[in-house]
């Protein structure tokens, strides 16, 4: 049982807090989008273009940088969790520095397949 003097504040949320968390999820969604845009196939292969004013158009888009199934980014993604779970206080620095890793790579792979 806490002691008399204790208590729990509830977090205050607001109308700004509601929708920076919505903004944020609408921007973590439509960026998935555009990394699927580069992952939409196999070079001089079968592509998959996404659809991404689907109803109101079928008109795809591709730019197949990255083949389906590397998993070069995912290996990036996942040594940041890691490094995420082992420096809780550098959490704003290692998710910038995966983020700039996973661009990098992304941009060699592309740089590489156009030379």
């Amino acid at each position: 049982m806490p002691p008399a003097n204790f208590s729990i504040s509830q977090p205050k949320i607001s109308a700004s807090v509601i929708v920076l968390w919505i903004g944020t999820g609408a921007a973590a969604s439509l960026s998935h989008l555009v990394a699927d845009i580069f992952y939409s196939g196999h070079r001089g292969g079968d592509v998959w273009p996404l659809r991404l004013l689907w109803p109101f158009s079928d008109r795809g888009w591709a730019f197949p940088i990255i083949d389906w199934g590397d998993l070069g980014a995912t290996i990036i993604l996942v040594a940041e969790m890691f490094a995420l779970y082992r420096w809780p206080a550098l959490a704003q620095r290692i998710a910038w520095a995966g983020l700039a890793a996973v661009c990098l790579y992304v941009g060699t792979r592309w740089l590489l397949s156009v030379s």
